[in-house]
């Protein structure tokens, strides 16, 4: 157990398992400690932290040394247990403060709460001011409204459990994603395919003569977060197991097609089309594979301020999918035949001869040219006092999910006061050039010169209005206080789901106030390394004390690129072992969402519990789902009975039915007699609907199917601007066929903590 160790159990060490090997400690006098692999960490007390909504609990304690520290470091901090009541040891959170930035609660992860010693361990990336705490109204109690419905989702289906969820967190009570990718956060995923995805092309700024060819991509990753790089020539390619998907060149573009079908084309302005770029006309979509590839739409005057600064250069529609085992799979191979019609993309011809060569760049133009330099408006080496040793960031503005959240400079977005260009989204001045596209003139292709605001192009501006980081900062602290939230992910996801991950759920401390519970690995639960993750058991894991809010990024780090490949550990998907943990814990916290839940042994009828239907939605579309009853649905006794109803997503190049087996955990917990009743997993209802593209299709073959979805293989529950499939309309159907079919529980309001 991970918190509420009392008096009776047996000492915490001052180390976690999160340090391997023997580590080195420092102890103060005054109770803190603190653990490291080898470099030397100080510890003095410091005047208290102060963050909206909490109250300090204990001493905070100044950590300093120079580290580095590849596996982080361990923390204890004394706290005073007569300021805590025992039932609220897992609403204990730390503080933190970190050179210039403000102090706020730190999604610090592995908290333990040894409550009878007065002790708060917990582990995090690197040394900083830390400091007990907990909210000021934790334990009192308050009248909440419940739904009864929750959303849940795996991979693409936790993309669109998420988009909806904070889109619409009044018509649930919470959410649960495995491993959403694209990412949870948008605001960091479209940062990164900016900066990686679509990136490693000299520029303009390299010198004209550069353009054409390739160069290193500026943004230096992530590498506390396990960041992985790439650029439109290295795709990410993870060989082995654990992945989920194939990863090859082909996929990355299939996927990235579908996701502007879903949210529109994120990469230009296109008043004729939410898909396809400018000056490419709709009659394009219907041309064979060989043909897009063969005869390319070819823009004269096409200006960007990067790569064709003064529009002179040949812009075409191109081909790609040139998988190649010659040059390794993700990887561009120039001798490999390009069959695979991109679509969404326009690419410069800089040698003129009609398809886009090795080094010839992608052209992206999602806003006007901004400096993320923070709302301040300077960039770091530009504020009072820079230092890049000992003050690298004198105005505190630089952000970080763990230790600036709220920080605005190199937030992959644009804020109010950062500099900018009026200049559109194509970076060149009208009089250099150019025309705005609504003008109706044939060759115009800007957006937004000149109106004295910032502009995003309305495609990235829809992406935006689906970002769960940018809805869930609108929301005020009622409607946090009525919504729960589980996310896990890989430390290994091809496309660098933890990042984004760490992102929102920092967010949601960050404008919730929310005390949240993370965990590095599910060994972490049980308080033993990342490697041992057979140490983890649901059936001996507390689920209810892990709180309202909790997050679990798995994978060993330490894990050998071998072992990485042959069991998967970390990635996607991750080992056998580490799916079904991630199951379970997921399907177990959901089901502990709702009070009075029905907790007794009931007989699993599993050859009427797993039901596979169809509905017909308002716009024609007949959308197939798969529903999982709970244990004892059909028993007469219980023919009163009424449940929650969890409604789960499924993954890319899934069906409804392809879930069942998760749901089917779910059924197990339900039933199973070695947990006490009081913490067995209630019953609920699993509804999984429907995101495969019908009919679908694949470009690379022939043309879409006119009709239907028009989409390939994933839809992203969003409601696409094209094609018949509306995902958002589909849940709020969905859940009134549902509540008209089965004994759904019905909302009510209820007096909680």
């Amino acid at each position: 157990m991970v918190s509420g160790c009392g008096a009776d159990a047996p000492p915490l060490p001052a180390c976690s398992a999160a340090i391997p090997g023997t580590p080195a400690a420092a102890i103060s006098p005054d109770g803190a400690s603190a653990c490291s692999e080898a470099a030397t960490v100080g510890i003095a007390k410091a005047g208290d932290l102060s963050a909206d909504g909490f109250i300090v609990v204990g001493p905070a304690f100044t950590f300093t040394g120079a580290g580095p520290y590849p596996h982080g470091v361990d923390f204890v901090v004394p706290y005073s247990s007569s300021k805590v009541d025992g039932s609220l040891e897992n609403r204990v959170v730390l503080l933190a403060k970190r050179g210039n930035a403000a102090a706020h609660v730190a999604l610090v992860t592995n908290i333990a709460v040894e409550g009878g010693r007065g002790k708060v361990h917990f582990h995090a990336t690197d040394v900083a001011t830390f400091q007990a705490a907990i909210r000021t109204d934790a334990g009192t109690k308050h009248l909440r409204h419940y739904t009864f419905r929750a959303l849940a989702g795996v991979s693409m289906g936790g993309f669109g459990s998420s988009v909806n969820f904070w889109m619409h967190p009044e018509r649930y009570d919470a959410i649960g994603v495995m491993g959403a990718d694209p990412g949870p956060d948008m605001t960091y995923s479209l940062g990164m395919i900016h900066d990686y995805f679509v990136a490693g092309f000299c520029s303009a700024a390299d010198g004209v003569q550069k353009i054409g060819q390739l160069c290193p991509t500026p943004r230096k990753p992530l590498t506390d977060q396990m960041e992985v790089p790439s650029s439109f020539e290295r795709f990410p390619y993870q060989a082995g197991e654990g992945v989920g998907l194939t990863l090859k060149r082909s996929l990355f573009i299939k996927a990235n097609r579908d996701l502007a079908r879903a949210m529109g084309n994120a990469a230009y302005y296109n008043p004729d089309s939410p898909y396809l770029p400018p000056g490419v006309p709709a009659s394009f979509l219907q041309l064979s594979p060989a043909d897009q590839c063969g005869k390319p739409v070819v823009l004269k005057n096409f200006f960007d301020s990067r790569f064709n600064p003064d529009g002179k250069l040949d812009v075409i529609t191109f081909c790609d999918g040139n998988d190649s085992a010659a040059v390794g799979f993700g990887n561009f191979d120039p001798a490999t035949p390009e069959t695979n019609p991109v679509q969404i993309l326009l690419a410069v011809d800089v040698n003129g001869n009609g398809k886009r060569d090795s080094g010839e760049p992608v052209i992206v133009q999602s806003a006007e040219p901004f400096k993320d330099v923070g709302t301040d408006g300077l960039a770091d080496a530009d504020e009072p006092g820079y230092d890049p040793v000992i003050n690298p960031d004198p105005n505190g503005d630089d952000y970080h999910y763990l230790w600036n959240p709220t920080g605005t400079e190199n937030n992959w977005r644009y804020d109010a006061g950062e500099p900018y260009d009026d200049l559109g989204i194509d970076g060149v001045a009208m009089s250099a050039g150019g025309c705005p596209a609504m003008t109706g003139v044939a060759g115009c292709y800007d957006y937004g010169e000149g109106n004295g605001k910032f502009d995003y192009a309305p495609g990235a501006a829809n992406w935006k209005a689906h970002d769960p980081r940018t809805n869930l900062e609108k929301l005020d602290a009622s409607a946090f206080e009525r919504i729960d939230v589980y996310y896990d992910a890989g430390i290994r996801d091809f496309f660098n789901a933890q990042v984004s991950t760490n992102s929102l759920v920092a967010a949601v401390m960050a404008q919730g106030h929310q005390s949240v519970r993370a965990y590095d690995g599910f060994p972490a639960l049980a308080r033993a390394a990342q490697s041992k993750e057979n140490a983890f058991d649901i059936s001996k894991t507390d689920v209810p004390s892990l709180g309202r809010h909790v997050m679990v990024r798995y994978g060993d780090p330490d894990a050998t690129e071998d072992v990485v490949e042959s069991t998967g550990d970390g990635r996607h998907v991750g080992t056998a072992t580490q799916a079904v943990h991630r199951a379970q814990l997921l399907m177990n916290w959901l089901g502990q969402r709702w009070p009075d839940g029905d907790r007794a042994i009931a007989t699993a009828d599993t050859a009427k519990s797993t039901i596979n239907d169809m509905f017909t939605q308002t716009d024609g579309r007949v959308s197939p789902y798969t529903v999982i009853l709970p244990p004892g649905y059909f028993t007469p006794e219980n023919a009163a009975k009424t449940y929650p109803v969890v409604f789960l997503g499924h993954g890319l190049g899934m069906a409804p039915m392809d879930l069942s087996s998760i749901a089917v955990i779910a059924q197990n917990a339900m039933i199973d007699d070695r947990v006490e009743e009081v913490k067995r997993l209630p019953k609920f209802i699993v509804v999984v609907w429907d995101a495969k593209c019908r009919p679908g299709g694949d470009v690379t073959t022939t043309p879409l199917d006119p009709t239907g979805d028009l989409c390939e293989e994933g839809a992203f529950s969003t409601d696409h601007p094209e094609g018949i499939y509306k995902g958002e309309q589909e849940l709020v159907e969905l859940q009134a066929e549902i509540e008209k079919k089965y004994r759904a529980r019905a909302p009510a309001d209820l007096m909680v903590e």
